[in-house]
């Protein structure tokens, strides 16, 4: 199941998830759950004040911006902790630039294996 909401929502959406779950009389640990997250890496501080001036209001809670490290912490603390068992990566702004996904694979990898 694949959940996208804004990353304060996460843990709301696992918990009714669960109760869905059990209603149905299924194990919630044998449903796989993702999460889309849009991944906006940099190198710096004002790189990051510059793409998150790019992104819609709307969206900005759903956005984790930082060097991959820095990612790796957010998606840790706001994704995986609360009950989310894989990720689904959204690097639409730098998926093109090569190393990208290979860096990113590389920080974020140890998160969901």
């Amino acid at each position: 199941m694949n959940i996208i909401c804004d990353r304060g929502d996460v843990p709301k959406k696992v918990e009714v998830l669960r109760q869905r779950c059990e209603e149905a009389g299924r194990d919630p640990a044998t449903l796989a759950t993702s999460y889309l997250a849009m991944l906006l890496p940099t190198e710096s501080e004002a790189e990051a004040e510059k793409l998150l001036a790019s992104v819609p209001p709307e969206r900005l809670a759903r956005v984790f911006v930082g060097t991959f490290d820095q990612i790796a912490e957010q998606l840790q603390k706001d994704v995986i902790e609360p009950g989310i068992t894989g990720i689904t990566l959204n690097l639409v702004r730098h998926g093109h630039v090569p190393g990208t996904v290979a860096a990113a694979a590389e920080a974020l990898k140890p998160l969901v294996s």
